[in-house]
């Protein structure tokens, strides 16, 4: 199943982010965005900011290829988007990551996701025979 398929099974609101490499002005990106309803969530917030310019979001090109799309719901529960440098991230990448904050009870409402509960860990102070395995 390709992400086209999954969308429309899915449905709903949702958030597709990733390295596309392509510019979003290339057509097979353009009609994947235009079947779905989706909206450039940094590109489009900046420009309403006044960024005229955004930058590369990849150190060997000029170009922006990697993006955060969303619903409509979704765009309107930003605060506020930006790109992190490239020595921001999580692990040394030659990306930005691309950064998106949400009002959260703009975006979820009442209902807010519950996080899953963890099951218990078995290792215990108070159990001796697995203090003792790990002495």
């Amino acid at each position: 199943m390709d992400l086209s398929q999954l969308i429309a099974r899915v449905g709903g609101e949702f958030i597709v982010c990733g390295d596309f490499n392509t510019q979003i002005v290339h057509d097979s990106l353009q009609r994947f965005l235009e079947s779905h309803n989706l909206i450039d969530l940094v590109g489009t917030t900046a420009e309403l900011t006044g960024m005229d310019d955004m930058p590369s979001t990849y150190r060997r090109g000029r170009n922006v290829i990697d993006y955060a799309f969303g619903t409509e719901h979704v765009y309107s529960s930003i605060k506020s988007v930006g790109l992190a440098s490239y020595s921001d991230g999580i692990k040394p990448s030659d990306h930005r990551a691309v950064v998106v904050d949400f009002h959260e009870a703009t975006l979820f409402g009442d209902s807010r996701p519950i996080p899953p509960t963890r099951p218990p860990r078995g290792l215990s102070t108070r159990n001796d025979k697995l203090c003792s395995r790990f002495q």
